[in-house]
């Protein structure tokens, strides 16, 4: 017959190495999954950034939408062009900034571009952390931007718009 657990005094003496050693392994499973998330971060934050070079919009026209919303739209466009195991999430770490309008009319950018000119209409910083991108902060005073004007062909401005 075996002993029972509870008043054998073997099985009792032993109960605290079992614990320790499960500790132990629990404290070596947590500190290497931390060190391969760690690992991964930089890899899916540049995966995260090739994808957002390489992604190409046709044409996105945004009127009068807070942030909140075009982040969605964004998302929507996303789910298009990128497979669901490189998805890219937005997220808004800035509920403020999420009531800014936008109002975009454009063509032919890539998704980088349309992030960056989001970034500047709502003066809203924006980040690419693994496979997020986190708006959120301000951008910097006007006087560390500046302003340039370039002379643009009326060619240019129909293929730019395709507004005649």
């Amino acid at each position: 017959m075996y002993p029972h657990p509870k008043t054998s005094p073997v099985i009792a003496q032993r109960r605290p190495q079992l614990l320790c050693s499960g500790l132990l392994i629990l404290t070596v499973l947590l500190a290497f999954v931390g060190t391969a998330l760690e690992a991964a971060t930089p890899r899916a934050a540049a995966v995260t950034e090739a994808l957002v070079q390489k992604i190409k919009i046709e044409d996105i026209r945004l009127q009068d939408t807070n942030l909140k919303a075009v982040l969605g739209h964004l998302e929507e466009i996303l789910e298009a062009h990128v497979p669901e195991e490189l998805m890219i999430n937005l997220t808004l770490a800035d509920e403020a900034a999420g009531e800014r309008a936008v109002n975009l009319r454009i063509r032919n950018v890539t998704f980088s571009e349309l992030l960056d000119f989001i970034s500047l209409q709502t003066r809203t910083a924006y980040r690419i952390q693994g496979s997020n991108v986190i708006f959120g902060g301000t951008m910097p005073p006007d006087g560390l931007l500046e302003t340039a004007i370039f002379p643009v062909s009326r060619g240019a401005m129909i293929r730019m718009t395709g507004a005649q």
